[in-house]
């Protein structure tokens, strides 16, 4: 019982086991030739070459230099690294804060907002309410009170910033703070 291959599969296979047995041979012969070259490079005791070491001495520097460098530019490398070269520090202040501390900054911003926007310097009245809210972003309340306290004042700080909004001709964004105080009521 016969396999019948095509003469192009058969062909194929032939070409392919004389190409390995050449390859086969071609190791053989460098491993001999390895041999060979060894055996005339031993060198006498008189004749050692220290070279090798020197170079090794060499790297050894060289990765004591690349090391330094690595350390002097250490800053560099990670602000390269970090695509978001901003500095958190506020916000960790901010986070290290009591829910109170926030509560209080956050009002104590709602009413510098207030002033500016009886001054109608309404620009600076939004810089004042965004900085209350920011307060209350980073803010978790741990009673029911002061839940309560917060989302008071959340509404009214994004109130006053959608009629400054609103004074400014900015209509849009009153509209977006007035449907982020319908979600929070809602």
């Amino acid at each position: 019982m016969g396999v019948k291959t095509s003469e192009d599969v058969y062909n194929f296979v032939k070409d392919s086991i004389k190409i390995k047995e050449e390859l086969d041979n071609q190791k053989k012969v460098k491993k001999s030739e390895r041999k060979i070259c060894e055996l005339k490079k031993k060198p006498s005791k008189y004749e050692l070459d220290y070279s090798k070491f020197e170079e090794c001495i060499n790297d050894i520097e060289n990765e004591e230099k690349e090391e330094r460098h690595r350390e002097e530019h250490k800053h560099d490398f990670i602000n390269n690294k970090n695509p978001c070269s901003h500095d958190h520090s506020k916000e960790r202040q901010l986070y290290e804060k009591s829910t109170k501390e926030k509560i209080n900054a956050s009002n104590l911003f709602n009413e510098e907002g207030k002033k500016a926007f009886y001054e109608k310097n309404y620009k600076l009245a939004c810089v004042y309410f965004r900085k209350g809210l920011i307060q209350l972003d980073y803010s978790f309340p741990d009673t029911n009170e002061e839940e309560k306290e917060q989302r008071k004042l959340e509404i009214n700080l994004h109130l006053n910033m959608a009629l400054t909004k609103f004074h400014m001709s900015k209509f849009y964004e009153c509209i977006s703070e007035c449907s982020t105080v319908y979600h929070i009521t809602h």
